[in-house]
């Protein structure tokens, strides 16, 4: 069984990001929050800042002005602006 998160990002003309992740932080009215994979299950908003993807050694970040984030177990879905 494979211990990734599934990341699937997306903006109003693209998707900006598909794919799998260990790590994916995201920017909250408080600070960074942070998703691991078996993270339960959350609704929340999105403030502005930078979305932190890591896998294995890589990291992108993805700057956001605002959105959503649904987490699901293994499965995270963000809709940003």
């Amino acid at each position: 069984m494979k211990n990734k998160l599934s990341v699937k990002i997306i903006a109003p003309d693209r998707i900006l990001y598909d794919g799998e992740a260990d790590y994916l932080g995201y920017p909250a009215d408080l600070g960074e929050r942070g998703v691991l994979p078996g993270h339960t299950r959350l609704i929340a908003t999105l403030s502005e800042g930078d979305i932190r993807i890591k896998n294995g050694e890589e990291e992108k970040k993805i700057a956001i002005f605002q959105g959503i984030i649904k987490i699901n177990h293994m499965h995270v879905s963000l809709i940003v602006s």
